[in-house]
């Protein structure tokens, strides 16, 4: 049974939940993973559209290393969560690798090992092959018809692919390897509908929807004035700007840009399932095409007076610091200016919360955090760290961690013949130690090996 597909996507923070938490109300609608899982696999880098625009380039090493990312990421990704493909991943992308027919070999070249794993034993061999290789190579001069010189370089054996790329045959054997994946999740057939977070992204959303047969997309955006308080104080997240008004802005507006008037993508603002659920309710049951009989269990997983308390953030909330909330306002402003035609209208819709106060605001952690990464950090701060370092270790059940000690930087005024004296000095004492620690060392991998 090819089931019909649909999938909530946002711009991130941006409210998707909120679709796929109303979708899961219906008895026909199975939630894969729900918001723990996000099926992120064709548009994620390295991902499918990647690899896609690497064959189609034809470039012979952009080709190996795509492939090598591209089975990279489904084994970090997808296969660790191969139970909601009823454990079947694994057989399913095998089966994809071998329909596209690709030419592997055993070859290399400067950035072919960079994804692969190696144990001290292969690194020892490898080692000891590239010496060898090096003492040899040595007692030979190469020259080309130009006369340049030129010597050989040793490059370990590895893995490498390629492929012939046809545009067709690509997209079908996709849909097949994703429509296989979709029949997992539900093999007793008990839904005729499949529901899956992220899967498309609401940028460009037709460069992906070619692979996956009968799907709906809805894009489910947020109210900028939440999303910039939000961040600033709750979340501290770094994926989109919110230290300075004016490039969150620019974020916004070019994220937003690019809108796609497919019939199969359906766009939406949260606050508009918040405050007018009827009339949204209406647009998915026609959109999503599923009679309203089905949905059984409405308001029990999204409840529209739950989410009501997540909008008009900025309103509901004030701080110790009133600078800091006049400076926020100021900047909250600026946006209703800016991107006025993204903004929420919320005239008609009465504030009855009182405001809480907030104490802690994320945005100022984040920064005292990252005071410590500059190159002259101050006594109290080096001291500080010990301290909260100390603490989370006494609360911490894992004690085996340790204190990293803080680097203290190298006195700069000290004199250059002193630097001098001390480096001659120690090389003079320790380097035939080296030589010793590097000649026991080749002879315990020798015995490893």
């Amino acid at each position: 049974m090819n089931h019909k597909i649909i999938t909530c996507t946002g711009y991130g923070n941006t409210g998707s939940s909120a679709g796929t938490n109303f979708l899961e109300e219906f008895d026909c609608i199975k939630s894969i993973g729900s918001s723990n899982f996000e099926f992120t696999f064709l548009h994620e880098c390295d991902g499918i559209l990647d690899l896609q625009n690497a064959l189609k380039e034809g470039h012979r090493l952009k080709v190996d290393l795509a492939i090598k990312r591209f089975i990279n990421l489904s084994k970090k990704n997808i296969s660790a969560n191969s139970q909601h493909f009823n454990y079947s991943f694994e057989k399913h992308f095998n089966g994809y690798l071998k329909s596209l027919n690709l030419l592997s070999w055993n070859g290399g070249w400067h950035r072919a090992s960079e994804l692969s794993t190696k144990n001290y034993r292969k690194k020892v061999k490898q080692n000891m092959s590239k010496q060898y290789f090096r003492h040899i190579q040595n007692k030979f001069s190469y020259s080309l018809y130009e006369g340049d010189s030129w010597r050989p370089g040793y490059v370990p054996y590895t893995n490498q692919y390629y492929l012939e790329y046809n545009e067709e045959d690509f997209i079908n054997k996709t849909s097949r390897f994703i429509s296989n994946l979709c029949n997992e999740c539900d093999s007793e057939n008990k839904f005729t509908h499949l529901l899956f977070d992220q899967m498309i992204p609401p940028i460009s959303p037709e460069l992906y929807t070619k692979f996956v047969d009968d799907i709906k997309v809805i894009v489910i955006d947020r109210d900028p004035r939440d999303l910039y308080f939000a961040n600033k104080v709750f979340w501290g997240n770094r994926f989109f700007p919110s230290d300075d008004v004016y490039t969150f802005i620019n974020w916004y507006k070019v994220t937003r840009k690019t809108k796609t008037n497919s019939t199969n993508v359906l766009y939406l603002f949260f606050e508009d399932l918040v405050f007018h659920y009827d009339e949204i309710s209406k647009r998915l049951f026609d959109f999503i095409q599923i009679d309203e009989k089905h949905h059984i269990n409405k308001k029990t997983i999204f409840i529209p007076e739950k989410s009501e308390k997540n909008t008009r953030l900025w309103l509901k909330y004030s701080f110790d610091d009133k600078d800091y909330e006049s400076k926020i306002m100021n900047e909250i402003h600026i946006i209703e200016s800016e991107l006025k035609d993204f903004c929420f209208n919320y005239d008609s819709i009465p504030l009855s919360q009182n405001k809480e106060n907030v104490s802690f605001i994320f945005e100022k952690t984040l920064h005292q955090a990252d005071s410590l990464q500059s190159k002259k950090i101050k006594i109290r701060e080096k001291l500080r760290y010990v301290y909260l370092n100390f603490c989370f270790l006494l609360k911490n059940e894992k004690l085996h961690k340790t204190i990293h000690w803080i680097k203290i930087s190298k006195n700069k005024n000290t004199s250059f013949w002193l630097k001098a004296i001390v480096k001659i000095f120690t090389y003079t004492i320790f380097y035939p130690f080296y030589i010793l620690f590097c000649f026991v060392k080749s002879i315990i991998d020798c015995m490893i090996v």
